[in-house]
């Protein structure tokens, strides 16, 4: 299994951030590589809530696996054969977040 980890402080409190990086439809603000971004369940975001990922590669199919507002959520992802995740954490630092 492939791990990376990196930390980044955003002039945001924890709930802001959360609620920006949880919408995955916010992902091409982020991403170079997404063009774009459907949610394909309905009702509010939460655990289980799906989304449909253009990349500039292809689709790819995500789901939210974890969601604890507003200190952690995870993400399954699945793509061209591969299957990965994504985990994010939030805490508060210094007025705004650490991430």
């Amino acid at each position: 299994m492939i791990e990376h980890e990196f930390q980044t402080t955003v002039a945001r409190s924890p709930e802001e951030a959360f609620d920006f990086l949880v919408d995955l439809r916010n992902a091409p603000q982020r991403e170079p590589d997404c063009r774009g971004v459907e949610m394909t369940s309905e009702g509010p975001i939460g655990e289980g809530t799906t989304f449909q990922e253009k990349m500039t590669w292809g689709r790819k199919d995500a789901k939210i696996a974890a969601f604890e507002r507003p200190a952690r959520f995870a993400t399954q992802e699945k793509a061209r054969g591969t299957d990965c995740g994504l985990e994010f954490r939030f805490e508060a630092n210094n007025g705004g977040t650490l991430v």
